[in-house]
């Protein structure tokens, strides 16, 4: 019931942002949108899966460039589901041959593989080098022209929604499931038959195609995309946000990705040293409340129990 009331008021705010919100207020929220879906692709490796990568900016930073290099050839209805496609098959490459590490040596590996694309995206003038892409062009979307910011907003809200209800339909799946079996004991789901590989790999593509198509939004919302959308601070950004609201559920990065985007932007509008205040928050949730937002509430009531 309780998830009902707040989806239903989630999607009453998204039909009204562009009623209410400026120019600069719908940006914030575009982001936000887009920083939740990230942060909840991540989540299902890292928070779901057990498989700790540190890389995942690689994908994103697919996802933006295959927008900013497309944009006028193919309509956002089709170059979106095009990011997500590619950013799945890097995925796919990648995990291959990543997935035969475990632990940290995995994390080093996709850590690697993200900041060799950001070298090369740095040093290829095809890709616009340190200067990135700029101008993107939204294009048009059945006739409708997506240069305003209320038709952005929309098209932006609506595949986030689909983005959140595809992969919570993956959470609550058998697959779901089975990738937290095998991050609480991968041995014995091993032993029970399991091709525990197989299916990191499947989590780990899964993973990078919706992270590719939060990286497309991001181009477009920014119309402009530069190297630093593969950089290893964008890769540890929704680690941060999962962390915040909480690893072991499905809304708590949707949450930490909320408060997170709101701290950074309130701390750089007022101090350049704002880096340093957003790390104090977040060691205060790591120190204080270190299961994340959405562990308050079991915890208060267990508290009271006692």
């Amino acid at each position: 019931m309780k998830v009902s009331l707040a989806a239903l008021a989630a999607v009453l705010l998204a039909l009204t942002v562009p009623h209410w919100a400026n120019g600069a207020q719908m940006f914030f929220w575009e982001t936000v949108l887009i920083q939740m879906l990230y942060a909840l692709s991540v989540n299902l490796l890292i928070g779901h899966a057990g498989i700790p990568s540190f890389g995942q900016a690689a994908f994103f930073g697919v996802g933006a460039y295959a927008v900013g290099i497309a944009s006028t050839v193919l309509p956002p209805i089709a170059l979106l589901p095009l990011a997500m496609a590619l950013a799945a098959v890097a995925a796919l490459a990648v995990g291959a041959i990543a997935l035969r590490t475990y632990g940290i040596a995995f994390a080093m590996v996709t850590l690697a593989v993200g900041q060799a694309l950001y070298t090369v995206t740095l040093h290829v003038s095809a890709l616009g080098g340190e200067n990135g892409l700029a101008g993107i062009d939204r294009g048009m979307l059945f006739g409708v022209s997506l240069g305003s910011q209320g038709a952005f907003w929309y098209l932006c809200a609506c595949c986030v929604g689909l983005g959140i209800l595809a992969l919570r339909t993956v959470y609550l799946s058998p697959f779901g499931y089975l990738l937290r079996a095998m991050r609480d004991d991968p041995v014995r789901t091993r032993f029970l038959g399991v091709d525990v590989r197989a299916q990191r790999l499947a989590a780990f593509v899964i993973a990078g195609a919706f992270g590719g198509l939060a990286g497309g939004l991001f181009a477009y919302a920014n119309q402009i995309v530069t190297p630093d959308a593969l950089a290893w601070t964008r890769s540890g950004d929704p680690i941060i946000m999962a962390l915040i609201g909480g690893m072991s559920t499905f809304w708590g990065p949707v949450v930490g990705a909320l408060v997170y985007t709101w701290v950074t932007h309130a701390f750089a509008e007022v101090t350049p040293a704002w880096i340093l205040y957003v790390g104090i928050v977040f060691l205060f949730f790591v120190v204080v409340i270190p299961e994340g937002i959405l562990s308050l509430a079991r915890i208060l009531r267990e508290r009271f129990a006692r």
